[in-house]
């Protein structure tokens, strides 16, 4: 059993948290599935990191008072079930290292955190529920909700090894850790709380390139899901960026952070690839560095490439639910609609309701003419969004009985009253006007999403919704606006 003077330990290591006293394993506030001896094994190694671990000493540890007659086979099992929850290799290991006939060791920094409020044991994140909520506002929370996966473009999920300069104990760095506590939460309101925590990094250590960086990638997301005007986020993104990079060239998390501000503040498309592959090149087992440029390859059209690179990111990381989702988001695009089914239902397996899932699986059911199953997820995504049960069962209706055009008319009364300048808002009129056939009403108003720099625009030359609309001059006009002809 774990040392009972570690019972208020929480510990951290990249992306991970361990709380010794609840038994739990999280993972950007998501809990995962590690418990029994697996998870005392893994508390035992994190006890003393970068230290050999022995296997008799795990076994008198974890096997104290048992006549257990295949030690080896449990011993090697929990640490394979360690390694399938961390995404770690025996070959290639980040974090548990085999000692062959000796034993393990944690290779991994390892932090306490300081003293921010745990995370919620909900076993998966959920966008806020909102009393009340109808279509529009669910509209505006996919925004905000697919910002880092469906949107490229945050590059706010790397690792948080120790800084280059002070120490864990210095108020900079502590101030780090309790801005990536809240840069991994799914509302922007703590978004806004790591926003300053960065700040209050860097300022009080100038030379603290991860602090620049994460300030950068916090920047990004608040621009994308317009809790700060993208005018005003973008270039302090990038500013905070060139920053960090000035301090350390070749820190991955400030290249994804450049890459993101450049694409969505300039429409970049040059320097936005070549920012995400020297990332992937500075760190080639980084997953959201694959992550967000498959997403940038689709965009592009480039399918195999892209279709590689979201397979290595899911490799290198199989327990992100986002990378699936986005599996399943390049085949929808790629119009590979059978295959998107098949990868977005799995990925709905995992994580039951990870709202870009069931949207993307909603609309590939859509384009089978498979109305009925289209209605039923689209139900589901409007339940996981926060959707009064009133509003979800007449748009489900209204789907299945008249598919996309019958719900876009419901959609165009605004019945909740949103307002049609609220961020994001414009795209999705667009869309509603471009499935009834308003060609010049859809341009009007993804003229204005162009002008709030709506991050769905990066796929505006592949997404299927906009094809009425490519033969319009106005349309490729617009193309040549984002960089995309």
């Amino acid at each position: 059993m774990p040392d009972p003077t570690d019972q208020r330990r929480v510990l951290r290591f990249g992306v991970f948290e361990v709380d010794v006293r609840s038994g739990e394993l999280r993972k950007q506030g998501v809990r995962l599935r590690l418990q029994g001896r697996p998870f005392e094994l893994l508390a035992a190694l994190l006890d003393r990191p970068g230290e050999l671990v022995t296997r008799e000493e795990l076994r008198r540890r974890l096997w104290p008072a048992e006549t257990f007659v295949d030690f080896d086979h449990g011993l090697n099992n929990a640490v394979n079930r360690i390694r399938e929850a961390l995404g770690d290799r025996a070959g290639s290991p980040r974090f548990i290292e085999t000692l062959p006939r000796r034993g393990y060791r944690f290779i991994a920094p390892v932090e306490d955190l300081p003293s921010a409020p745990a995370p919620s044991s909900d076993a998966r994140p959920r966008p806020a529920r909102r009393r009340g909520a109808g279509l529009w506002a669910a509209a505006a929370l996919l925004v905000v909700a697919g910002a880092s996966a469906a949107l490229l473009l945050n590059g706010a999920l790397g690792p948080s090894a120790p800084v280059a300069t002070g120490t864990p104990d210095s108020p900079a760095y502590q101030a780090y850790l309790k801005g990536r506590y809240h840069q991994r939460k799914p509302d922007p309101a703590s978004w806004r709380q790591a926003r300053q925590f960065f700040e209050d990094a860097v300022r009080l250590d100038a030379a603290f390139a991860r602090g620049h960086a994460a300030l950068a990638a916090t920047l990004n997301q608040l621009g994308a899901s317009g809790v700060m005007p993208p005018g005003e986020a973008l270039p302090q993104a990038h500013a905070a960026a060139e920053r960090a990079l000035a301090l350390d060239p070749r820190l991955a998390e400030a290249l994804l952070a450049l890459g993101t501000a450049k694409l969505r503040m300039d429409w970049d498309w040059p320097g936005a690839e070549r920012a995400y592959r020297e990332a992937i090149a500075s760190e080639p087992d980084l997953s959201s560095a694959h992550h967000n440029y498959a997403l940038l390859l689709a965009a592009r059209g480039r399918w195999d490439e892209s279709l590689a690179a979201i397979a290595r990111a899911r490799d290198l990381n199989p327990l992100d639910v986002a990378v699936h989702a986005d599996a399943g988001r390049v085949l929808y695009l790629a119009r590979r609609y059978d295959e998107a089914i098949a990868q977005l239902t799995s990925t709905l397996e995992f994580e039951p309701r990870h709202p870009a899932a069931l949207k993307l699986l909603s609309d590939a059911y859509l384009r089978k003419g498979m109305r009925r199953e289209a209605a039923g997820v689209f139900a589901r995504w409007l339940e996981a969004v926060g959707v009064r049960e009133d509003e979800r069962s007449v748009a489900a209706r209204l789907l299945a009985e008249g598919g996309t055009p019958r719900l876009a008319r419901r959609n165009l009364t605004n019945p909740a009253g949103k307002r049609l300048d609220a961020f994001g808002v414009p795209m999705k009129v667009a869309l509603s006007h471009a499935a009834i056939g308003h060609r010049d009403r859809a341009l009007d108003w993804l003229e204005r999403a162009y002008g709030q720099k709506d991050p769905r625009l990066i796929f505006l030359n592949v997404d299927p919704d906009f094809d009425p609309l490519r033969g319009e001059a106005r349309f490729q006009r617009l193309l040549r606006h984002v960089g995309l002809s």
